[in-house]
């Protein structure tokens, strides 16, 4: 059926990134000094929700970012005006757009600029409330927050899970792609099959906001999201304004949230939906186990240059051409917003995983070698995530892709390499003699 011309072009963060827009603008109105005369987000799709004159006349034209910042860099050669100022959310996103443009080019807009924040107090002595409001999908890990959730109240732990938010169907393309079952029956048969202590409440889609005003005893926000594009969280910033405790992932803008009350899960214990149901179900008892041993503590803001900075158009396109020139032929994916057909490529894997290393922080590379054909007995896995711990990050790699470079990057820059399945004399003989390397078998 053709979709009538008269409604709008629809982003499946569109909700979010309207109230941030809503805040954005508020903040170059209360900083006159800024002279801001034209504001473009490159990241909004409907060209009305832009700021009116963006490609006018002016002297210079500010640029928003939001989490989109791989696909979005190549999109500057549409800009015109000689002067630009990037801005982006958080001080991981700024380091990851310096990194692409190669010299210090993005500012910060402080999370505290765009709302404020009560101070939060430590939860109650009695059953936790656990709320998570945002899209319900595999981008946010949901079925790894069920199963810690559930591993939580197995451990002795008293608490709910309360989900606000509508279902899709997004995934983690920075893993490649995906044949994936519809999540939403995905989410409701896991919850089926786990005998609950108190089982979780899909409370589905409500009016902005209106996710905080249920009457909640002993409220918790909570989420495990690694989403590639994670740069603010809307839903993280209103539990602030309410001096809700937080419990998040360690992961992308995360790491900016500032909190009296806050325990942050390192990200090498997040159950990511991309692992397979077991590896998940590993995870998320580790997970639920830190969870109960560590202690919410205060974790401060950070500290952004207040010097705002400029860009020359030749500097941008300079740039541009000369990451172009890096990656190759396989960058043209990512011009056409296949991020996952980027990542099954040698070059995009490699270029990601550097992505990652920032978004997630100072790890260890952890690598197990898998075989495609083979099922990975659950013995196997247990012995496995006992010699894991949160300071490391795993990285599965199929014995058929050994020889492929990203393949070999990481096998290169692991701490440990365990081998989950057999390998042929010749498989064998690269990892330990071509590339010298030692292997812990497994199994």
């Amino acid at each position: 059926m053709k979709i009538k011309r008269e409604l709008p072009l629809w982003d499946h963060c569109h909700t979010s990134m309207g109230v941030l827009k809503e805040r954005i603008e508020s903040y170059f109105q209360a900083h006159p000094e800024l002279d801001s005369r034209a504001r473009f987000y490159p990241d909004i799709v409907n060209p009305s929700e832009n700021t009116e004159g963006a490609f006018n006349d002016c002297e210079v034209l500010d640029v928003i970012h939001f989490g989109d910042s791989v696909k979005k860099f190549f999109h500057s050669g549409l800009y015109t005006k000689k002067k630009l100022r990037f801005w982006c959310l958080s001080s991981v996103f700024k380091k990851i757009n310096d990194e692409l443009y190669g010299k210090n080019a993005f500012n910060v807009i402080a999370r505290e600029e765009l709302f404020s924040s009560s101070p939060a107090k430590l939860p109650k002595q009695k059953p936790w409330d656990l709320i998570f409001a945002g899209r319900l999908s595999r981008q946010k890990n949901i079925l790894g927050l069920l199963r810690t959730v559930y591993n939580l109240q197995k451990l002795g732990k008293p608490c709910v899970l309360h989900l606000f938010g509508d279902f899709d169907e997004q995934f983690h393309e920075h893993y490649g792609r995906y044949q994936l079952p519809v999540f939403e029956t995905e989410v409701k048969t896991l919850i089926e099959e786990l005998d609950w202590d108190s089982k979780p409440v899909i409370h589905g889609h409500i009016s902005e906001g209106d996710w905080r005003e249920q009457g909640f005893d002993n409220p918790v926000f909570i989420s495990l999201s690694t989403n590639f594009c994670e740069d603010f969280g809307v839903a993280v910033a209103e539990a602030c304004e309410r001096g809700w405790p937080l419990i998040l992932s360690d992961f992308g803008a995360h790491k900016d949230v500032s909190s009296k009350a806050q325990l942050r899960i390192p990200s090498g214990l997040i159950p990511c939906s991309h692992f397979e149901k077991e590896a998940c179900a590993q995870l998320s008892r580790m997970c639920a186990e830190f969870i109960v041993k560590e202690s919410f503590m205060e974790i401060e803001k950070g500290i952004f240059n207040s010097k705002v900075i400029s860009m020359s158009l030749s500097d941008v396109d300079a740039a541009r051409r000369s990451l172009i020139e890096k990656l190759g032929s396989s960058v043209h994916l990512l011009m056409r917003e296949r991020l996952d057909d980027f990542a099954e490529t040698s070059v995009g894997r490699v270029f990601i995983r550097k992505i990652l290393n920032t978004l997630e922080g100072d790890l260890e590379n952890v690598v197990a070698i898998i075989s495609s054909k083979e099922s990975i007995k659950r013995e196997v896995l247990l012995t496995f995530f006992e010699n894991h711990n949160h300071n490391s990050r795993l990285i599965f790699i199929q014995k058929e892709h050994l020889k492929l470079k990203d393949s070999t990057h990481h096998l290169l820059g692991a701490s440990n390499i365990y081998l989950i399945s057999l390998l042929s004399d010749e498989e064998k003989n690269f990892i330990e003699s071509e590339l010298g390397l030692t292997i812990s078998r497994l199994g």
